[in-house]
């Protein structure tokens, strides 16, 4: 008889993530992630695509742009293609708060829809050739300083919705002008009337710049809207090694939002949030869309609609989690304008203070504001603020997995600082305030965040953080002169 032995083995899946840390075991862990984040970036990854704009650069400066700018000035002067040229410049204002978004931007916006455009760039002639296309594709061709055939593209694809804005036109009236010194001085905006702007939007808008046939910059914008129903919103912008991706949906029931960095294809940082109880505004399917928007930013802005519990998550490598919830905005928001009533409740005139200093010259009155002694700076308002935080909003540090590493409260804290106006002596005050906080349930300690992150364990970071801007400084400083600035 042939015997056999059988050996049979249990395996537990492979834990992943890390246990419960102390404090100090925190620290260590996440010195070491941030070195692990850090490492991830080389300049050097953006040296080819530097070189490639400075090549393009030195390519075509030759160019008559005096008679580029002319013949451009001809071609758009009737508005039919500015916005190709006039919306970047019009967002990186809005973008720097230099400017608010208005009506012409829109406007703008809805131009751009159907029109095709091909600009080629004539070394015979050193000017560009402007032709139209029946496509709608706005297609730029060059060369980049090899002779390499080189296209900036920008089409729409997908689906087209009509959307349709009605701004109102102001024309500026001098009431009050001044002849001597040629000006005016009083005058006002007379409303001349309105235009409404119609135009259809694919469902998606991409742009790519490629050397050759690879992608130096790509970008994909999608944008699906139905009133009363649903809102979905994404893009997507790759540059060289980099991509960054974002996505929005709204719909009746839920709302939620979702973000990427990613470096040469590792996720580097990850966001999300959700609002898994969320009611959608209804209104007139005739309504129009500016009016539906405007109500529905109105409402939301003050968390009058039902949206209920939320809950937010951020990661980094997947190896550092935060994650947070809301229980229940619709009463935090209620708690939180009761609390405001309470300690804002108070007229600003109680609290200016009055004295008198001679300047040499006479004596004069001075005035300040002793705001720390405002109800809204005592220990009992700064409490009961916390109370609503930790009450309602439950955050939380974790490594990889569910083990809580520390929970993220809220205390208040005491400040002593010296306040001086002018011409009078120093005002020593103190009042309160608030302040995030590390729990640590493993080790039982708290720490505040300037506590916890102003260590000694972190300055090796510090010096790796300031190596590696200097090294895109170097680089970027090479090909644009930057005055050699170094932190």
């Amino acid at each position: 008889m042939l015997g056999m032995t059988v050996m049979v083995a249990s395996c537990k899946p492979e834990q992943q993530g890390e246990p419960q840390m102390t404090a100090n075991d925190s620290k260590e862990y996440l010195v070491n992630i941030g070195k692990e984040v850090l490492g991830t970036f080389n300049a050097a990854d953006q040296k080819e695509a530097l070189e490639f704009a400075e090549g393009v650069y030195r390519r075509y400066e030759a160019y008559d742009w005096d008679q580029i700018d002319d013949d451009f000035y001809e071609e758009f002067v009737n508005g039919r293609y500015k916005t190709i040229f006039s919306m970047p410049r019009r967002v990186a204002q809005i973008a720097a708060g230099q400017r608010m978004p208005s009506a012409e931007d829109a406007k703008y916006l809805f131009s751009l829809a159907g029109e095709g455009t091909t600009f080629t760039f004539d070394d015979a002639t050193k000017t560009i050739k402007i032709e139209r296309n029946n496509d709608g594709n706005v297609i730029v061709n060059f060369k980049d300083e090899k002779g390499t055939d080189c296209q900036l593209k920008i089409w729409g694809e997908g689906a087209e919705t009509e959307y349709s804005y009605t701004y109102e036109r102001y024309d500026w009236v001098c009431d009050d002008y001044n002849e001597e010194y040629d000006y005016c001085e009083n005058g006002h905006d007379e409303y001349i009337g309105s235009t409404t702007i119609t135009a259809k939007v694919p469902t998606t808008l991409k742009m790519t710049l490629k050397q050759g046939n690879k992608e130096i910059i790509g970008f994909d914008m999608s944008l699906e809207t139905k009133k009363n129903d649903h809102f979905y919103f994404s893009y997507n912008i790759r540059v060289v090694n980099m991509a960054v991706t974002f996505d929005t949906k709204v719909n009746s029931t839920n709302a939620n939002m979702a973000f990427k960095f990613t470096y040469n294809d590792t996720p580097v940082l990850a966001a999300s949030a959700n609002l898994p109880k969320y009611e959608l505004i209804g209104k007139d399917d005739n309504m129009e869309w500016c009016e539906w928007v405007e109500l529905y930013a109105e409402r939301y802005e003050y968390l009058l609609g039902k949206i209920g519990a939320g809950e937010a998550k951020l990661d980094v490598l997947g190896k550092i989690q935060v994650k947070a919830t809301v229980s229940d905005f619709a009463s935090l928001y209620k708690d939180y304008i009761a609390w405001d009533e309470k300690y804002h409740g108070y007229n600003y005139e109680d609290y200016e203070r009055t004295y008198t200093y001679n300047d040499g010259y006479g004596t004069e009155t001075g005035y300040y504001c002793a705001w720390w002694e405002m109800p809204i700076y005592t220990l009992a308002a700064q409490e009961a603020f916390c109370k609503l935080y930790n009450d309602y909003c439950n955050a939380a540090v974790y490594y990889g997995n569910d083990v809580e590493q520390a929970k993220l409260k809220l205390q208040p804290y005491q400040e002593t600082d010296v306040y001086t106006p002018y011409m009078h002596d120093p005002i020593q005050y103190s009042c309160y305030d608030t302040e995030y906080v590390f729990y640590f349930p493993k080790d039982d300690t708290s720490y505040s965040f300037e506590d916890y992150f102003t260590s000694d364990k972190f300055t090796s970071l510090v010096g790796m953080v300031e190596d590696l801007i200097n090294s895109y400084i170097d680089l970027i400083d090479k090909d644009f002169d930057l005055g050699h600035i170094h932190f």
